[in-house]
């Protein structure tokens, strides 16, 4: 693979999202997350904690990986800091994406692919926010690079970086959760009746088995940290519940009927405090009480009315991959309204392109990167369908849209997708 592309990759990734950080720059001073509250009390006080009525109280509101990554750059406070990880997250992501253009194929056209993912709005923008998007991309696109190269040539170490890989990506977003428990048997399916192999063969079983012991080491710190001051082994975060209440309660449903497609709502005005008289003392027991009556609740209106709940899915779908971004403020200005448009453009002529590279790979379907990065826009998908979603909720599948995109204008390489087995 010439080694001047992925110089040019990096030199174009670093350009680019420097200059877009550079004129977006005040953005990086806020938190809307609170992920910087969360890191700078790891450096102040040691604690995953956040302060409620002036009491500092451990929390698994958030997931602990981008946190503790802004801690080890000093809490996140400074601004530089921030700016050169999500320079750093998004060349090594344009990098991922090149190779694994490259290992599918796609030959010249692998600059295309990277090209892409260096451009994509939803990246750019939340390149300049302190949220996770910028780092979950990566961990998407590092795992599907890990799976392509297990297929190239199986080894147990790549299986269980695998694994662990995928744990971070749970670590970063709950979303990948579906996806690390889907891997195993798919895996387990495809690859397992290779070569005549039994299927239950320590050679088929040995990958999925592998891929679920590395990710267990990963996960295994922050649920047992949980066990411990939650008396519950959590593994995702004490949000579900209320991401799964913010998009099934009465009062979005009626906004569904009563509001045109792409209107505002505010949330925070609408639905009721979770808050009762009842309630623990600020603490992780107050969190859970809250993350269960939020979920009590949703499930309450999703089965009191399940055509408007069925109605509701639709539009969540629909929103995670609409291309063109709803309006955040009543009043938008001529400006923000065309580069709207123009962002919807752009979704418009990927979304084109990718689904004529896939239907022009459909043979390919079956395998890496293909099998995997499909397998990841139908997870994400199935757990929107039921929680909270807009547009960025689909930015851990930018490599898959851009690999097929480019894959739109390309022809396969002579041996560039071959698969060479090796057993170790």
């Amino acid at each position: 693979m010439p080694l001047w592309e992925l110089a040019v990759v990096l030199i174009t990734a670093l350009l680019l999202r420097g200059a877009v950080l550079y004129a977006l720059w005040d953005r990086l001073a806020d938190d809307p997350d609170l992920y910087q509250e969360l890191a700078g009390n790891l450096v102040e006080h040691g604690q995953f904690a956040r302060r409620i009525d002036g009491v500092l109280v451990p929390t698994a509101f958030r997931p602990p990986l981008y946190p503790l990554m802004l801690a080890c750059l000093g809490g996140g406070e400074s601004m530089l800091a921030v700016a050169c990880l999500h320079l750093a997250l998004g060349a090594a992501t344009a990098a991922g994406v090149w190779l694994l253009a490259r290992w599918a194929g796609l030959g010249r056209w692998s600059l295309l692919a990277a090209g892409l993912t260096i451009c994509d709005p939803i990246l750019l923008n939340q390149s300049s926010l302190v949220m996770t998007e910028t780092l979950a991309v990566l961990l998407a696109t590092a795992a599907l690079v890990l799976l392509t190269a297990y297929e190239r040539r199986p080894h147990t170490g790549t299986a269980l970086l695998t694994g662990a890989v995928l744990g971070l990506a749970c670590l970063c977003r709950p979303t990948f959760l579906p996806w690390l428990l889907l891997i195993p048997p798919m895996m387990w399916l495809v690859q397992g009746g290779r070569d005549g192999r039994s299927r239950f063969s320590w050679a088929a079983c040995r990958g999925p088995l592998l891929l679920l012991v590395g990710a267990a080491v990963l996960l295994s710190p922050w649920a047992m940290r949980n066990a411990v001051l939650f008396g519950k082994p959590i593994v995702g975060t004490t949000h579900g519940g209320y991401t799964l209440w913010l998009s099934n309660n009465r009062a979005f449903y009626d906004y569904l009927e009563e509001h045109p497609p792409g209107a505002l709502f505010d949330a925070e005005r609408e639905l009721p405090s979770l808050s009762a008289p009842d309630d623990p003392p600020p603490g992780p027991q107050r969190e859970l009480v809250h993350d269960g009556r939020a979920n009590a609740w949703a499930r309450q209106a999703i089965f009191a009315e399940p055509d408007r709940f069925a109605w509701s899915c639709l539009v969540r779908v629909g929103r995670l991959w609409l291309p063109l971004p709803h309006a955040t403020t009543p009043q938008e200005s001529t400006a923000r309204r065309l580069a709207r448009y123009a962002v919807g453009g752009w979704y418009v002529l990927l979304y084109l392109a990718a689904g004529v590279g896939l239907l022009r790979w459909r043979a390919d379907g079956r395998r890496a990167p293909w099998l995997w990065g499909l397998l990841l826009c139908f997870c994400l998908t199935a757990v929107h369908t039921l929680y909270f979603s807009n547009l960025r909720m689909r930015a851990p599948a930018t490599a898959v849209l851009c690999l097929a995109a480019a894959a739109a204008l390309s022809r396969r390489q002579p041996g560039a997708s071959g698969v060479t087995r090796a057993h170790t």
